[in-house]
């Protein structure tokens, strides 16, 4: 999915010293035009600010997380054996768990971790899968 603003004719007006100018905008190529002859200097800066966000997100069905919540002891099932490492953050980003895992279901205990909501990202091959798990 592909998130991009669009803008459409935007302007700005100033006034300074009296005099009022109308200032506008056209992406790409950028450019400017000022309505008012008696502007003197002109600052125009450019960066690179992205515009848009590409987020691509699998949502996949095969990967199952239980019970959650839990005490902390949880099941990881998915429906092939593959190697995968298994990531598990807390709220603060600190990684609590680190795991490889080959097998279908891999057993993950918990349960010394505080209770609250943690973070479950599962990294097979290039791909990265995350899961919202709770400790109650």
């Amino acid at each position: 999915t592909t998130i991009a603003p669009t803008i459409t004719n935007p302007s700005l007006i100033v006034s300074s010293g009296g005099s009022r100018y109308n200032l506008s905008f056209s992406f790409p190529p950028a450019s400017i035009q000022i309505s008012n002859t008696s502007v003197q200097n002109v600052f125009l800066c450019s960066s690179n600010i992205p515009v848009s966000v590409n987020e691509e997100k699998e949502i996949r069905t095969d990967l199952k997380l239980y019970p959650n919540p839990s005490t902390g002891i949880f099941t990881l099932q998915r429906e092939r054996d593959a190697k995968a490492t298994v990531v598990v953050y807390d709220v603060l980003g600190n990684v609590v768990l680190r795991t490889a895992i080959q097998s279908q279901a891999s057993a993950m205990d918990l349960a010394q971790m505080a209770k609250g909501i943690y973070h479950l990202q599962l990294l097979e091959g290039d791909k990265v899968y995350s899961q919202k798990i709770v400790i109650q």
